[in-house]
């Protein structure tokens, strides 16, 4: 009979983490994520680049911050960056472009939003004119 012999693969992570790395502790969906943090992407940023729930980010760092001991997204970044989380320039690049173009729509839809509400002032305002009209 053979001994049942536990068969642990061996990843990069785990090899950061047995030298005293916290980020080899992250799934990679918990990497991902601390990648947009330390680009500096919100939560909402980060649901939308992801495609998944805010609430479904909000788990994922709360499983980071308990995994690398931080107390919030800014000790998270901190960590990562000291324990050399490497972005390359391209993976950077792209991400900044994307928050960018996240950013930019967001402010024209609030822009949007701003010119509707000023049109329904000006049309409330002109259909009290037209019944104060003799």
């Amino acid at each position: 009979m053979k001994p049942k012999v536990k068969k642990t693969r061996i990843t990069p992570r785990r090899v950061q983490y047995e030298y005293g790395n916290p980020l080899g502790l992250l799934t990679d969906r918990e990497h991902e994520v601390l990648c947009l943090i330390v680009c500096g992407a919100t939560s909402r940023e980060i649901g939308r680049m992801l495609t998944i729930q805010i609430s479904t980010v909000e788990q994922h760092l709360g499983n980071i911050y308990d995994k690398i001991g931080a107390k919030n997204r800014t000790e998270a970044a901190i960590i990562a960056v000291r324990n050399h989380l490497q972005l390359s320039q391209q993976e950077e690049e792209r991400i900044q472009d994307i928050l960018y173009s996240l950013r930019k729509a967001a402010e024209d839809a609030k822009e949007k939003e701003k010119i509707k509400d000023f049109q329904d002032g000006l049309r409330k305002d002109s259909d009290l004119d037209s019944t104060c009209m003799p």
